[in-house]
C-alpha cells in the first residue's frame, strides 16, 4: 500500500544531493502519491555564515509530476540547543505549510520525517499517519546542538509515530532500545538502472591518466583523507580522483601529485564517472557518526560494476562477499595493490546480483509492505 498524499520532511534540500529521501519519494511518486517535500529550514545565522541564495519565492513549487516542494522562511538558531526555540520554528513552520496544504487541496496525509524536531510539528498539523525515517545519528553531529534534547526529540518522535524505519542495524538496535518501539530496518541502496547503464567517459577524464581511482561524495571530516594520501603515495602512477563537494581540510592531498578534485557532479552525470573508475574507494573514519552510516556510494559503486575497497564500517559487514572491507588501513592499502594488480577480482556477475538484490526498489517494497500492515490508507 502506498499512502495517496505525503508531506516529507527532508533533511536536505531536495534539488541538492540526490540522496535517500529523494530515490524513495520518488518512486513513491512513481506509484501516485503525491508528495510535499519541505526543504530544512535555514537559521538566520545559517544565513550569514552562507546565504540561501534567493528568496523562498511561492510555496508549494512542483518540481517534477506528483512532487512539490516547500522552502520554509528563515527560522531563528539554536532549535538543536533550546526545545522552546525548536517549538517556536516548527510553530511557524506549520502556519507556513498550512497555506501550502490549502494551495493542494490536502485534508489528510501521512507525515513523514528524517528530522527528530519534527515532533513539535506533528500535533498542530494532525496527519493521519506519522513516520519517522531515522538515517543518522543526528546526536553525534558536531556543530550547534545538545545531544541529550536531540536524543529526546527523536525519543518523543518516535513512540508519536506510527512507522519506524531506520537505514542501518545500529541505528535500529538504539532507538528500539531507547523508544520501546519495534523499529524496521530499511538500509540504503543504489539506483541500479542508473549506475548499470552504459556511459561514455566524461570529458573531465580524459586527460586524467589511468588507472583512476575514483572517491564519490562529500569529502568531509568523517572521511580518511590521511589513508587516501597513503594510498596514491604506496601506489605511484595512480590517479585519484575526488568528485563531489569538499566539506573539510583535505590535508596533504591538496598537494599531491595525482590527485584531481572535479568538485561535485550532477547525479545525472554521476555513472560515467564511476565506469571510468579501475575502482572505488569508501575510505570513513571509525567514529560514533560514520557507525551509524550506510553509505549510498558503495551500492552505486557496485551498480557501475566497479571493484570497491572500504573500511570496516559496521554495515558493510553483508558486503563483504563483494567489497573488499578492510580492518585497517594497511590491508586497506594492501586490497588497492592487488586490485590493480589483478588479483582478487569479483565475478562481475556476483557485482551485478549484489547490486540488484540491494536496490532502491527492494527497499521501498520493505516500506511499502509495512505500510500495507496498517490497513487504514489515506
Amino acid at each position: 500500500m502506498t499512502p495517496a498524499r505525503l508531506l516529507a520532511l527532508g533533511p536536505t534540500p531536495w534539488e541538492g544531493v540526490w540522496a535517500r529521501p529523494q530515490q524513495l519519494l520518488s518512486r513513491l511518486a512513481a506509484l501516485g502519491t503525491q508528495v510535499l517535500y519541505v526543504d530544512p529550514s535555514v537559521t538566520w545565522l545559517g544565513a550569514l555564515r552562507r546565504p540561501p541564495g534567493a528568496a523562498p519565492g511561492a510555496n508549494p513549487r512542483a518540481v517534477s509530476a506528483g512532487i512539490w516542494v516547500h522552502r520554509p522562511r528563515l527560522a531563528q538558531p539554536l532549535g538543536n540547543v533550546f526545545r522552546r526555540v525548536n517549538r517556536l520554528n516548527m510553530g511557524r513552520l506549520a502556519g507556513e505549510l498550512t497555506g501550502s496544504l490549502a494551495v493542494l487541496g490536502w485534508k489528510d496525509f501521512y507525515l513523514w520525517s528524517w528530522l527528530p524536531g519534527a515532533v513539535d510539528l506533528v500535533e498542530t498539523l494532525a496527519p493521519g499517519r506519522v513516520i519517522y525515517d531515522c538515517a543518522d545519528d543526528h546526536a553525534a553531529f558536531r556543530g550547534l546542538l545538545d545531544p541529550g534534547l536531540v536524543r529526546r526529540l527523536e525519543r518523543e518522535l518516535a513512540v508519536r509515530a506510527d512507522f519506524v524505519f531506520a537505514s542501518a542495524g545500529t541505528l535500529a538496535e538504539r532507538l528500539g532500545r531507547e523508544s520501546g518501539r519495534r523499529v524496521l530496518l530499511v538500509p540504503n541502496g543504489g539506483d541500479v538502472d542508473h549506475f548499470a547503464a552504459p556511459r561514455p567517459l566524461p570529458a573531465a577524464l580524459v586527460d586524467v591518466l589511468p588507472p583512476r581511482l575514483g572517491f564519490v561524495g562529500a569529502l568531509g571530516e568523517w572521511i580518511d583523507t590521511g589513508l587516501l594520501a597513503r594510498v596514491v603515495r604506496e601506489h605511484p602512477g595512480v590517479s585519484l580522483v575526488l568528485a563531489g563537494p569538499v566539506l573539510a581540510d583535505p590535508g596533504e592531498l591538496a598537494g599531491m601529485r595525482g590527485v584531481h578534485f572535479l568538485g561535485p557532479v550532477p547525479y545525472a552525470e554521476l555513472p560515467g564517472y564511476v565506469q571510468g573508475f579501475a575502482l572505488c574507494l569508501a575510505p570513513f573514519r571509525n567514529t560514533p557518526l560514520t557507525r551509524g552510516v550506510n553509505p549510498i556510494k558503495v551500492y552505486e559503486y557496485l551498480a557501475a560494476g566497479r571493484e570497491v575497497v572500504a573500511t570496516a564500517l559496521p554495515e558493510l559487514a553483508p558486503l563483504a562477499g563483494v567489497v573488499h572491507v578492510s580492518p585497517d588501513a594497511d590491508a586497506f592499502c594492501r586490497a588497492v595493490g592487488e586490485l590493480l594488480a589483478g588479483r582478487g577480482v569479483h565475478d562481475p556477475a556476483a557485482l551485478a546480483a549484489a547490486a540488484r538484490a540491494n536496490s532502491w526498489e527492494e527497499r521501498l517494497g520493505r516500506i511499502t509492505a509495512a505500510l500495507a500492515q496498517d490497513g487504514s490508507g489515506h
